[in-house]
């Protein structure tokens, strides 16, 4: 439960941002693990607070900060860990807490070069679905960060390529769902 966590960092005096990532509050495909753009999210958060604070007034506000995140947001905590200085040396980066981070994802040309050398990452892909959002994340990753060069088809097998009637005449296919 993140609202006791909140709670208790707003009781110790402490201001507390939680960042609605790119392309989930915003238009556009999410780039799920993307470092770059997680870590700059936060830092943007961060930003944000402290003009908001400065407008009203009535809140203090301080240059120093710090950032703990769980799962995904573990990786935005340690990839706002790296850029901090050197994105916003305006501010003092005391640390990060990466709670049950995503550890080795990293979604690059190398990965892309194996994964099509293989032909399919899961066109053989036999287990239960409960691993199936993952695939569709990793795919609409690919796809915000890649969307005129990357061919989802060269990625996903036919399974997860099926067209799936998600309304009256509106089909998707089957990875759109998890992301």
């Amino acid at each position: 439960d993140y609202g006791k966590i909140i709670l208790t960092i707003l009781e110790n005096g402490y201001a507390a941002v939680a960042p609605d990532y790119e392309g989930l509050g915003t238009p556009g495909l999410h780039p799920w693990l993307h470092h770059e753009s997680a870590g700059n999210t936060i830092i943007d958060g961060i930003r944000a607070y402290r003009n908001l604070a400065t407008a009203v007034g009535s809140f203090t506000t301080t240059d120093r900060w710090g950032v703990w995140g769980h799962s995904q947001g573990a990786m935005a905590a340690r990839a706002a860990n790296v850029l901090a200085n050197d994105t916003a040396p305006e501010l003092t980066f005391v640390g990060s807490v990466e709670v049950a981070g995503i550890n080795n994802v990293n979604i690059t040309e190398e990965f892309l070069e194996n994964t099509l050398a293989r032909k399919t990452l899961v066109g053989r892909y036999k287990g239960p679905f409960r691993l199936f959002p993952f695939w569709g994340y990793g795919a609409m990753s690919i796809l915000a960060l890649n969307p005129t060069t990357f061919d989802v088809t060269t990625l996903l097998g036919p399974v997860f390529l099926q067209e799936v009637e998600v309304a009256p005449n509106v089909s998707v296919p089957l990875y759109q769902l998890a992301a």
